[in-house]
């Protein structure tokens, strides 16, 4: 501060993703001039993760004000943009403040994710143990055009991927309540099930898709990879009194190309 399209400044974080990990957390102090009930607006960023959002627990003084402050979801937007917190109706949350030092802490948390990565990590531990049952029979690069009878010697496997589909079915769910449906995180989830509603009612088909099948379960890998990065940029907080209305600086269109054209200026000059 103050803002420059001279100079590079590190007047973010967040951004290149070293505060998405579960656990790391940000902290700052701020004073209140008077006691009293304030808002908490923030500048923020989640151009991150399509489809989701990301979550931090916020408290106050070591405190969690209250439950909702537990785990607060910021929503997938390309643009720096202004957030003060709410309720899902839109009922801004009011903090009580006594006057003098406070301290803020924003810490990555999975929030309602957390249920859903537990019941897809299950279901892909026990899809690999499956799997390398099948390989002792098949080997890794099975004969489409021998029979393994994968059903005598693998009793009630198709009990076991019904149980596991079943799971991920009630995670696709579980994902749609969260994060709304037709979110692209259900792709991977949504493409083990086709898996296993194709080898279910015939699990001697299980060796000709062996290699799709091994590769779908390392899908399942990547998307609990991805979900349990929880990445969020953040440029201002504001602590502020409901009468006072805190307005975005600096991100209209015009002031963009401003800076844009102040930017292409000194990189010919510095």
């Amino acid at each position: 501060y103050p803002y420059s399209p001279k100079e590079l400044k590190n007047n973010t974080i967040g951004s290149d993703g070293n505060w998405s990990i579960v656990g790391q957390w940000l902290e700052w102090d701020f004073n209140v001039p008077e006691s009293g009930y304030y808002y908490i607006t923030m500048n923020v960023r989640q151009n991150f993760v399509r489809g989701i959002y990301t979550s931090r627990k916020i408290t106050i003084d070591g405190k969690v004000p209250f439950e909702e402050m537990n785990s607060y979801g910021f929503t997938y937007n390309s643009q720096w943009h202004m957030v003060t917190l709410e309720n899902s109706k839109g009922e801004k949350y009011k903090f009580y403040l006594e006057a003098g030092k406070h301290t803020i802490r924003m810490e990555v948390v999975l929030g309602n994710f957390g249920n859903i990565v537990s019941q897809v990590q299950g279901v892909m531990q026990e899809l690999n143990s499956t799997y390398r049952k099948v390989i002792r029979i098949t080997g890794v690069d099975p004969d489409s055009y021998r029979d393994y009878n994968i059903e005598q010697n693998i009793p009630e496997l198709d009990k076991e991927l019904i149980d596991e589909r079943n799971k991920l079915n009630a995670a696709i769910k579980d994902l749609q309540k969260v994060a709304g449906t037709g979110s692209d995180r259900e792709a991977a989830l949504s493409t083990m099930v086709s898996d296993l509603n194709y080898v279910i009612p015939d699990v001697e088909r299980l060796p000709a898709i062996l290699g799709a099948f091994k590769m779908d379960i390392s899908a399942l890998g990547t998307w609990i990879t991805g979900v349990v990065n929880q990445p969020l940029a953040i440029d201002t907080i504001y602590i502020h009194s409901p009468n006072v209305k805190i307005t975005e600086r600096n991100n209209s269109i015009w002031n963009r190309f401003v800076h844009e054209v102040k930017s292409l200026y000194y990189s010919f000059v510095i």
